[in-house]
């Protein structure tokens, strides 16, 4: 028998008798109350439930209040938009070293969240597998289990722990506690019937997914969720990437460039909460690829802070390698199981248990992407952990792209090898001394400086 799942029918049959007998002498009393009582039931609970969720928004029904008022619907939509949903909670509190970091991860397991819905629009496959069992014994196999139970001989162990129990009783005995009477012999329960349910769910999925697109990030309260769509105009987008299309066109960017713009940015409320791919356009109208990528430092060196900027350039390449394409995998295994027995002493013992187990992944091969630049860098100082937050601003675009290609050309030929002499009139110019700097007085070092490279000659 089980502590705390055993329990007694004929409790269990006087409590249903009692719920019975108010019930009907409820309804004599007020029958108003008691229809509304009976139409409610045991659920009247869920009235409290939709008034919490009203009362207590987070980052995913933020999300999604946004999808609405955006005049979008979770899913395909009818101008060709698939919109998807994804959050995730941010392991740690602010204060945590590490919480930068567990940020960063919630977006991406939010982004991949999403990723997942798409992939199940498009290639899911379902399985299902009932299992119930009913089995009461007969007479002889109890009265045989019965007999083999009574016929092994007790362990060591089991000894033991019979001497600590007579033990026990007897110092509560001493101590004026008494314990419940044993059942009679002949009431030791016997096995009349058990009963075992299983049911297994799997879902798999794979399928190629590019074109995806950040529309909007929320954070709120240790939670992280992420808007995301592609489109027909993102799909040629991913294309050109790939060299199989053209760029798409938009309207055409005025009032400055897209550097100007994004050196506008404010790094608090704008750059910070800004992660993965977004678009924008430029001059001539033509759709380009905005990477956001951001990483912690270590340290307060520079040392540190080089190696965060350097991640955080590697995160926004990896985001527009993404956007180009990638295969999604996803699996899932769910399972319910309950067992029960009954007993001939009229006790009951059941277990109850659920499991899942999930796995998704996203792979992206090597693919050469030229042309990707960078807008602009930013860092500050999370004073409620005192983490260095590093960020970046990357940029892709067919034109950008194709002078990469024509520079990489270029130099490829200027930088060739020819086996040839320095001429005798570059050997007397490098060797000319334009004059040599006076001794200076050594200044006390304050730690704050500012220098400037001198400008280069634009040829």
């Amino acid at each position: 028998m089980k502590t705390g799942k055993t329990i007694l029918l004929s409790a269990l049959m006087a409590s249903i008798a009692l719920s019975a007998f108010a019930q009907d002498a409820g309804t004599a009393a007020a029958p108003e109350a008691g229809a509304a009582q009976s139409e409610l039931g045991s659920l009247s609970f869920l009235e409290e439930v939709d008034s919490q969720a009203e009362m207590v928004p987070n980052a995913r029904s933020s999300a999604e209040d946004f999808v609405a008022s955006k005049g979008w619907s979770l899913g395909f939509n009818p101008d060709g938009r698939y919109v998807a949903v994804g959050s995730a909670g941010i392991i740690g509190s602010p204060s945590d070293k590490n919480f930068q970091t567990s940020r960063r991860i919630a977006f991406q397991k939010a982004l991949l969240e999403a990723k997942t819905e798409i992939v199940k629009q498009f290639s899911l496959e379902i399985s299902s597998k009932l299992e119930y069992a009913l089995t009461e014994p007969s007479e002889f196999e109890r009265e045989e289990a019965k007999a083999a139970a009574a016929a092994v001989e007790p362990s060591i162990l089991d000894k033991l722990r019979t001497l600590a129990h007579k033990k026990l009783d007897k110092e509560l005995e001493n101590e004026g506690v008494t314990k419940d009477e044993p059942l009679p012999e002949e009431e030791v329960k016997g096995l009349l019937n058990t009963e075992d349910f299983r049911k297994i769910t799997e879902q798999v999925a794979r399928a190629q997914v590019g074109a995806l697109v950040v529309s909007k990030i929320f954070e709120q309260d240790g939670e992280i969720a992420v808007v995301a769509y592609y489109s027909d105009k993102t799909k040629l987008l991913a294309g050109a990437i790939n060299g199989t299309g053209a760029c798409p066109k938009g309207k055409p960017r005025k009032n400055g460039s897209i550097g100007d713009w994004v050196r506008g940015l404010k790094v608090g409320t704008q750059l910070y909460p800004a992660m993965g791919v977004q678009l924008t356009t430029d001059e001539d109208g033509n759709i380009v690829i905005l990477s956001y990528g951001q990483a912690s430092a270590k340290s307060a060196s520079k040392t540190s802070a080089k190696a965060a900027f350097a991640k955080a350039t590697a995160s926004a390449d990896a985001d527009i390698r993404s956007f180009a394409g990638e295969a999604v995998a996803f699996a899932q295994t769910d399972k319910e199981m309950q067992s029960s027995k009954e007993f001939e002493n009229g006790t009951f013992e059941s277990e109850t248990d659920t499991s899942m187990e999930q796995r998704i992944s996203a792979v992206a091969d090597k693919l050469k992407i030229t042309g990707i630049t960078t807008l602009r860098t930013w860092n500050f100082v999370d004073k409620r952990s005192g983490t260095g937050v590093f960020g970046v601003v990357r940029m892709w675009s067919v034109k950008s792209s194709a002078q990469a290609n024509e520079s990489r050309e270029s130099m490829a030929e200027a930088a060739k090898n020819r086996g040839g002499n320095v001429s005798a009139k570059t050997a007397a110019l490098a060797g000319r001394d334009e004059g040599a700097s006076p001794a200076s007085k050594r200044e006390e070092d304050s730690g704050k400086y500012k220098v400037e490279s001198i400008e280069s000659e634009d040829f």
